[in-house]
């Protein structure tokens, strides 16, 4: 087999072959070819290389196996020198992914193939399948046993006569047993029409006779005289021999029906439990007269056609018929009408709503009445099962087929679609991480084309996670309000309805997902065909299959690894196209020249040498040498090589490891570096391996953990500081080493009343540390502390001290009114009674100190209003701000009809809070605008607001004087006025008022003005109080 011509041709071979060294007692099976591995249904793996009796192991209680009768075989060849053509044999082919087996015949030949010194050296096994020949065979011999035992066997008579006139040539031995004639009486010329009952001799030879004449099959009852005198019924089912067209023999059964015929008497009595019966069939039970009439129907058509008996009664039958069977029909009725028995015919007929069922007839028409009785099975469920078995033989042969995978997909999704009867159609597979089902192929109308989707296997979002979690199948009667659907876009867009989603499992696994979907309308999924667990099944493994033939075929095609066979002979035999590319040779000029020629000198040696490893069986899986490139550069290859020592090559990969070397060299410079920087650096660094053992150790963490480099090197770090074990310094690096996470933390270790900074990351051999002393740090932070803790005493003493001053405010505003009340009166009584005999200075002064009292009062009356901010409680309630607008409106009536001002708002909202802190809000702010005006100006003011997600944001807007920039920060402080009395009423104290009342609500407040122009204040207040 080392020619590959002879290989070719022996694979090629349409003769299942198989190729056997003669080395017994083993004898290795060396090949199989194409034919053999499908004829047999194994693989490669399962024959080659292994032994006769380790290939074909022996059946329990099997007295001669496989193996047996090959040995046997090959020890004729051995003994004879000699082809040896050996009896047909028997074998059970096991049936891929089944227990069951086939019993497959096979002729084999056995050719003894000979060395340089005529010696037998191997035997080549030749056979050729026979099963079908022998299997007709058998049949054959079966059926004309089976045809002598049912002649002499049956319960009638069989007969055969000859025409014009009628004689009898030959009668069955049952004749004497049933009539009492001997058989030589029927021979007699007109012996049978004497026998027949005189009341019905004129009906049954006439007709007869007549279906003679037309050559026809038929049957008949008539009544006949025994030998004895008795009169029973008999049957008579006659066939019409022709010759040249022409009727020539008769051929028949007669079979004694005398038991019926009581049994049909008693029928008659009974009718009405045979009606009843009837009605309770779940298959129909009707009659059909001769001219096609329904006459007599049971309630089953209601269940199977809809229609109530009474409707289809008197109506032909060839009325119910679908088109498309109506001419085969017509011709089953014409053949049962002339005495054929019929059972399991198939047509369709139209149900009462419209649509189509498949209906299993068997039907028997009675020549006395003239009526055909006929029993209707709903053939539904038998259509669904041959439709199940079609599909499945369709999917098995696309699977053979030599397409990748998503042509195969393709043609699949076409037969699922005609299956179902549904619009669209996806494939879905699982990604080669098993990660992710990806979007693969799908099928529908040629609009529809869908972008390539990924999901994440057993993730929340589309439907093929959801099924990646399911045992069984999923309906959706209605897709696009499904709670797993991630494309409602794209399922709107093309109007998607309904949809059955199928997992498709290998080995337990959800390793495909098939959706079909019904478009423009929803279906009643329940009614849809279905794809059984068994053939989903049957799907995966096939599924699983085609995807491990194309990722082997993808890893050779695709590998950027030098894949190859070569040859003990120094020459390659295949290699792939990362070989090409790597070399820089086409293929022909790399299979034409010995691998020696490509080897550095310097690896000859070397090679040489693995070479000879190799050709004694042994296995290299690591070995460096150098190949030379086209362009005359050098590179670094890496090889692992296998021998097959049989057919006298070598299987080999080899990695080009070029960058590699050069970065092992480049490595050791950076490994010089490295050790300089982390011997410079300020921080301690130590390495450990995954043992905790020490492999570096710098200078810095010499000088902070005391311990020296030589002396720590090699050793457990938990021996050399036991005391850590127990603190945070094990357990975080741990976890570091475990997690392959980094972890930076801060411990004290005590014994060297030290605290560190630690930064640890995970390495490939353990981990890395740094670390440094952060004493001087936490000191400072200890420090910290105690400041922050006297911060907040004294602000806890600075809020108790304004909460006692707003007291204080709130008692002394309220207690200096009635001195004030007294004053003022006193004042007025001054002026009343002694104003007469007081000159102008002396009212002036009077006048003085009463405005300077109302002043003083107004004051303290707007003390206690700011003082109360805060402290009065008042309800939290739905405030319709609108309204509250209006009464602001009604109690400014008088002074908006004087200055002839305009008030207005935009539709205010409806917010929570206090209503009467917000009213004096607002109030403020309006009667602001509208006295800091110009005397020449109608005053306008208007109030608007914004909503946000957390607050509502108002804004105030007024036309007045406007307040100058370097004032701004200032109005809102209390007792703050920018103008003299004189010009403008008031104490200062409003805006404070407002500033107070928005902060208790959350919010903040800003002014936005310009002197001479106007002031907008933009104020928010939060929703949630």
């Amino acid at each position: 087999m080392n020619n590959s011509l002879n290989l070719k041709i022996f694979e090629a071979s349409p003769l299942p072959s198989l190729l056997i060294l003669k080395d017994e007692p083993k004898f290795t099976l060396l090949a199989a070819n194409k034919a053999y591995l499908e004829v047999t249904n194994s693989k490669k793996e399962d024959l080659i290389g292994k032994g006769l009796f380790e290939a074909f192991p022996a059946e329990v209680n099997e007295a001669e196996g496989d193996a047996e009768k090959l040995l046997s075989a090959i020890q004729k060849v051995i003994d004879t020198k000699q082809a040896y053509k050996a009896p047909v044999q028997k074998y059970k082919i096991p049936v891929r992914g089944t227990e069951e087996y086939l019993d497959i015949y096979w002729d084999p030949m056995f050719t003894p193939i000979f060395d340089e010194k005529g010696e037998i050296s191997h035997i080549l096994h030749t056979t050729e399948d026979i099963t079908s020949t022998v299997l007709v065979e058998k049949d054959l011999e079966s059926s004309n046993q089976k045809w002598d035992d049912l002649i002499f066997t049956i319960d009638g008579i069989f007969w055969e006569a000859k025409i014009n006139p009628l004689q009898f040539t030959f009668v069955s031995p049952q004749a004497k047993e049933m009539l009492g004639y001997d058989t030589e009486e029927w021979k007699a010329l007109g012996f049978w029409e004497s026998k027949i009952y005189k009341d019905d001799k004129n009906f049954t030879i006439n007709y007869c006779e007549n279906q003679v004449q037309k050559g026809l099959n038929h049957n008949f009852e008539y009544r006949f005289v025994k030998k004895n005198g008795e009169v029973i019924w008999m049957s008579d089912v006659v066939s019409v021999i022709k010759e040249d067209g022409k009727p020539k023999l008769l051929r028949g059964i007669m079979t004694n029906i005398n038991d019926r015929k009581n049994a049909e008497k008693e029928r008659d009595k009974n009718r009405s439990k045979l009606e009843n019966i009837l009605d309770r069939s779940l298959d129909v039970i009707c009659t059909i007269d001769q001219n096609g009439f329904f006459r007599d129907m049971s309630s089953a058509s209601i269940n199977i056609w809809g229609y109530q008996p009474q409707e289809m009664i008197g109506r032909k039958f060839m009325d119910f018929v679908h088109e498309e069977d109506k001419e085969k029909t017509k011709k089953a009725a014409e053949e049962i009408m002339n005495g054929l028995n019929m059972t399991n015919f198939e047509n369709k007929y139209h149900r009462k709503d419209g649509s189509i069922v498949p209906i299993v007839w068997s039907a028997k028409f009675d020549s006395r009445d003239q009526i055909m009785y006929c029993v209707a099975k709903d053939g539904t469920e038998k259509q669904k099962l041959e439709d199940k078995n079609k599909l499945r033989l369709a999917i098995n042969s696309i699977f053979t087929e030599d397409l990748d995978l998503n042509h195969i997909a393709s043609k699949s999704l076409k037969l699922f679609l005609k299956y179902s009867q549904l619009d669209y159609a996806e494939l879905w597979m699982l990604s080669l991480d098993n990660k992710s089902m990806i979007l693969e192929a799908y099928d529908g109308p040629e609009h529809i084309k869908p972008k390539r989707e990924i999901r994440e296997y057993n993730g929340k979002v589309g439907l093929m996670s959801e099924i990646s979690k399911r045992e069984d199948l999923l309906y959706i009667e209605e897709l696009q309000k499904h709670k797993s659907v991630a494309r409602s876009e794209f399922l709107i867009k093309h109007n998607f309805k309904s949809a059955i989603c199928y997992p498709v499992r290998f080995d337990g696994k959800v390793i495909a997902g098939i959706l079909l979907c019904s478009i423009d309308k929803i279906v009643d999924l329940k009614d849809i065909p279905t794809l059984d667990i068994e053939f989903l099944v049957q799907l995966g493994s096939m599924i699983k299959r085609k995807k491990a033939e194309y990722e082997l075929n993808l890893f050779f095609d695709l590998s950027p690894d030098l894949l190859c066979i070569a040859g003990f002979d120094g020459y390659f035999k295949k290699i792939n196209q990362s070989f090409v590319k790597t070399l820089g040779y086409t293929e022909e000029e790399i299979l034409s020249i010995s691998y020696n020629d490509f080897t550095h000198p310097e690896d000859k040696g070397s090679t040489q040498s693995t070479v000879k490893k190799l050709s004694d069986g042994n296995n290299i899986t690591y070995y460096e040498s150098r190949y030379k490139t086209k362009s005359g550069k050098y590179i670094w290859l890496a090889w692992t090589s296998t021998p097959l020592l049989e057919e006298g090559l070598i299987f080999a990969i080899a990695k080009d490891i070029t960058e590699r070397k050069k970065q092992e060299e480049a490595l050791k410079v950076s490994n010089k570096k490295v050790f300089e920087i982390l011997e410079s650096i300020q921080d301690g660094f130590c390495a450990l391996d995954q043992d905790w053992k020490v492999t570096y150790w710098n200078t810095e963490a010499e000088k902070l953990l005391l311990k020296k480099r030589e002396l720590i090197l090699g050793k457990n770090i938990w021996e050399a500081f036991p005391e850590a074990l127990n603190l945070n310094f094990y357990s975080y690096l741990d976890q570091t080493m475990k997690e392959q996470k980094p972890i930076r933390f801060e411990e004290y270790f005590s014994p060297l009343n030290l605290w560190l900074d630690l930064s640890a990351f995970p390495s490939e051999d353990g981990i890395t540390v740094y670390f440094r002393n952060i004493n001087d740090r936490k000191a400072a932070e200890e420090q910290m502390l105690d400041l922050n803790l006297s911060l907040e005493h004294k602000a806890k003493e600075l809020q108790e001290s304004n909460a006692e001053l707003e007291q204080f405010a709130f008692v002394a505003s309220h207690d200096l009114q009635e001195p004030l009340r007294m004053v003022t009166s006193f004042l007025h009584q001054l002026k009343k009674k002694y104003s007469p005999v007081l000159d102008q200075k002396g009212l002036q002064y009077i006048h003085y100190a009463s405005d300077g009292a109302v002043r003083m009062r107004q004051i303290i009356l707007d003390l206690l209003d700011y003082s109360r901010v805060g402290r009065v409680e008042y309800q939290i309630e739905k405030i319709n701000l609108n309204e509250l607008m209006k009464e602001i409106s009604r109690i400014n009536h008088t002074v908006l009809e004087e200055k002839q001002a305009l008030l207005t708002w935009d539709n205010l909202p409806e917010i929570n809070g206090e209503k009467g802190p917000i009213f004096q809000l607002f109030q403020n702010f309006i009667s602001n605008g509208l006295k800091y005006q110009k005397k020449s100006v109608n005053p306008k003011v208007h109030v608007s607001f914004r909503e946000n997600r957390e607050y509502w944001e108002f804004a105030v807007t007024d036309n007045g004087i406007g307040i100058a920039t370097e004032y701004q920060s200032k109005i809102f402080e209390i007792f703050q006025r920018l103008h003299h009395k004189d010009e403008y009423s008031g104490t200062g104290i409003g805006l404070a008022i407002c500033k107070k009342i928005i902060e208790k609500y959350g919010g903040k407040i800003k002014l936005e003005s310009e002197v001479g122009t106007g002031s907008k204040f933009v104020f928010t207040i939060k929703k949630k109080i």
